[in-house]
């Protein structure tokens, strides 16, 4: 949460509220702090991960975060969609950008799929 995005996007992100999330990832940590591996999978020494594909819309207040975590893992695609928020794949039925992007991740599960099976 100590990203610029995080505060900068606030106004772009309209499912998410930072001071919420902030008071959330405080009940979730109890007394761990908000750096430990064990409550920020950013801060972990992750290594050796599948490929993976991290799809984030560029007005998404965690849009730093996933370029973090991508930069660091060279296994991870990021996926940066337009003017898009936080979980917009969700309203796939009426919206076609969801659509698109759904579409896009069945493809990379089933390029990993074939690539796996091959091996």
């Amino acid at each position: 949460c100590g990203r610029p995005s995080f505060d900068a996007k606030r106004a772009t992100d309209p499912l998410l509220d930072g001071d919420g999330l902030k008071a959330q990832a405080a009940m979730y940590a109890h007394n761990t702090p908000l750096d430990d591996a064990r409550i920020s999978p950013g801060c972990a020494p992750i290594s050796h991960l599948p490929e993976t594909l991290l799809q984030i819309g560029d007005g998404e207040m965690f849009l730093d975060e996933a370029a973090d975590f991508a930069n660091t893992h060279s296994s991870v695609m990021l996926d940066v969609w337009a003017d898009m928020f936080h979980g917009w794949h969700m309203f796939w039925p009426v919206f076609e950008p969801g659509r698109d992007a759904l579409l896009r991740a069945a493809g990379f599960l089933r390029q990993s799929a074939l690539k796996a099976t091959a091996r």
